[in-house]
C-alpha cells in the first residue's frame, strides 16, 4: 500500500475505535460548559432572588440556619455570588455533601442539593471518567483523546493535496455533485476547518487527564 493508502486505513480504523468515546466526551463537555445558564432556567426559583438595596447577611447568620437544618453536617465554606443570586452554604460528612441555598438579605431557606445525585455533576464525571472509578475512566478518556489527536493529524495528511492548484478545490465542497461526492467533500472541508480547534481541545484536555 502507498502511504496515503495507509493513511486512509489508519485513519478510518483510529475514528471507529476512539469515535464513541470521543462523542460521549464532546457531548457532555458541552452540556457542562453551560451548567450555570441552564440551571438559571431550570432552577430559577432557589438559584435566582429579587435583588435588593441592603447587604447581604453576615455568614455566621447563614451557617446557623444551616446547622439547624442539617444539624449532623459541617459548614466548609458560604458563598455569595452575586445581587441576584442566592447564597449557598456548603456543608460534608463522612456520608454525604449537601448544598443549602438560601436568599442572602432575608436567610430563607430555599434548597438543598446532593451534588452525587445532581445531574450535571453526574455530566462531569461521564466527561472525565465515563462513571467508571477514575484511575480506569481516566486512561480510557486519555487514551480515546491520543488516538483522536492522531485521528486529526492522519486526517490532514489525508486531505493535504499533492498539488498546489488543488488547494482551492480542497477547501470547498462541489454541491452540484452526486451526494456521495457532496459527502465526502464535507468531511473532508469541515474536518481540515476544525482539525486546529479540535486540536486544542483534544490536547489541553489530555491535561485534565494526566
Amino acid at each position: 500500500m502507498g502511504f496515503k493508502t495507509q493513511i486512509r486505513f489508519l485513519h478510518k480504523w483510529l475514528g471507529l475505535i476512539s469515535g464513541l468515546i470521543v462523542f460521549i466526551v464532546c457531548i457532555t463537555g458541552c452540556i457542562f460548559c453551560f451548567h450555570d445558564e441552564i440551571k438559571d432556567i431550570t432552577r430559577k426559583e432557589w438559584r435566582l432572588v429579587e435583588p435588593q438595596n441592603k447587604p447581604f447577611l453576615m455568614p455566621s447568620v447563614l451557617q446557623e440556619k444551616a446547622k439547624e437544618i442539617v444539624p449532623k453536617n459541617k459548614i466548609s465554606m458560604t458563598a455569595y455570588y452575586g445581587k441576584n443570586r442566592s447564597a449557598i452554604v456548603y456543608t460534608y460528612s463522612d456520608t454525604e455533601n449537601l448544598y443549602l441555598y438560601f436568599n442572602p438579605y432575608s436567610g430563607q431557606y430555599l434548597k438543598t442539593e446532593n451534588p452525587e445525585t445532581d445531574f450535571f455533576i453526574i455530566v462531569e464525571y461521564i466527561h472525565l471518567y465515563l462513571l467508571l472509578p477514575d484511575y480506569i475512566g481516566k486512561h480510557i478518556i486519555g487514551g480515546a483523546t491520543i488516538i483522536f489527536i492522531l485521528l486529526l493529524i492522519s486526517g490532514i495528511i489525508q486531505w493535504w493535496p499533492k498539488r498546489k492548484s488543488d488547494i482551492k478545490r480542497s477547501l470547498t465542497v462541489k454541491w452540484s455533485a452526486k451526494w456521495r461526492r457532496v459527502n465526502y467533500d464535507w468531511h473532508n472541508t469541515s474536518g481540515f476547518y476544525i482539525a486546529l480547534i479540535a486540536l486544542i481541545l483534544a490536547i489541553t484536555g489530555l491535561t485534565f487527564t494526566y
